[in-house]
């Protein structure tokens, strides 16, 4: 049997306190089976194994075909890791659970890759949907500062929405100890000193989920952390951490209002500018008390549903 040269690899990076329910799974899985790309590409999923037990029987009479593995690392970034190895293909996607794929998301990536070969990883874009004034804003916030307005390089790559080729993903990295947003950051700034180039496929769509004001408040926390224990790994904090917060809250300030003036008018409508501003501030805010402590050398913030 002759192998797929697509590969598919769907985890799952978010659980509420709520429990895991599958629902994400399934219409993630459900988006692909409605892919428009007309080669044949294999899914794997991938979790930890304390939910093998949870998988449910619907699930494996519907998806016949999808290569389910539970795996005993407990993190996303080691269920990425090892359930790269489990995928046959040499274009290898990776995706979130909660994350779902337009029908022609797949085809676009895939045809970006193949035309570009300077390239080893293309992403596309994610967004908040349907446009309600807090989605758009938090889109804009979150996601738009990959948004190149069309086909072409970018100094970031996305972790969970992507065509990689496996060379890339082969590329050995230390272990960290570190949540996910700090190994992609530390590893994308890795990768651009290595001279690879990272490209963007705008066109490529995916909806994630939003859960509203508390998964803002969350996402923000994480990038707070973010923020901070990358100053520590790439030896940048100052000794007083007054300072190290203030510098790292200003440019995460400058960051967003630079993507702002880019791409606004793709975004917002005029009446989502003051909701923009609260929000804008409202991030930075939130994100500036698990800076500090990422500064002071803990890892996590507590009470994270990302994992």
């Amino acid at each position: 049997m002759i192998e797929p040269r697509i590969s598919v690899l769907v985890v799952c990076d978010f659980v509420s306190a709520a429990g895991k329910n599958w629902n994400d799974e399934q219409a993630s899985l459900e988006a692909f089976e409605a892919q428009d790309l007309e080669e044949t590409f294999e899914v794997v999923l991938v979790d930890s194994e304390f939910y093998a037990d949870t998988y449910p029987d619907a699930l494996r009479v519907q998806f016949p075909n999808v290569k389910v593995h539970f795996l005993p690392e407990t993190t996303s970034i080691g269920l990425k890791d090892a359930g790269v190895k489990l995928c046959s293909g040499d274009l290898i996607a990776i995706t979130e659970a909660d994350a779902i794929p337009a029908k022609s998301w797949l085809r676009l990536l895939v045809s970006a890759i193949d035309n570009h070969d300077e390239y080893d990883v293309v992403s596309g874009l994610t967004v908040y949907e349907p446009p309600t004034s807090l989605k758009r804003v938090m889109t804009l916030i979150d996601r738009a500062y990959m948004d190149t307005g069309s086909l072409g390089p970018c100094e970031h790559f996305s972790p969970n929405g992507a065509v990689f080729r496996r060379k890339f993903l082969s590329r050995s990295h230390p272990p960290m100890d570190e949540t996910p947003f700090v190994v992609q950051h530390y590893r994308n700034n890795r990768n651009l000193e290595a001279g690879i180039k990272f490209l963007v496929e705008p066109g490529a769509v995916m909806v994630h989920a939003f859960g509203g004001l508390p998964f803002v408040y969350d996402l923000a926390r994480q990038k707070g952390t973010q923020f901070g224990r990358m100053a520590c790994l790439e030896g940048v904090a100052s000794g007083q951490r007054v300072v190290t917060v203030a510098r790292l809250t200003l440019d995460e300030c400058r960051s967003g209002l630079r993507t702002f003036h880019r791409v606004r008018r793709r975004y917002l409508r005029w009446y989502d500018f003051p909701l923009y501003v609260a929000m804008l501030i409202f991030t930075l805010a939130v994100a500036v008390p698990p800076m500090w402590q990422a500064l002071s050398g803990q890892k996590r913030p507590a009470g994270s549903a990302y994992r």
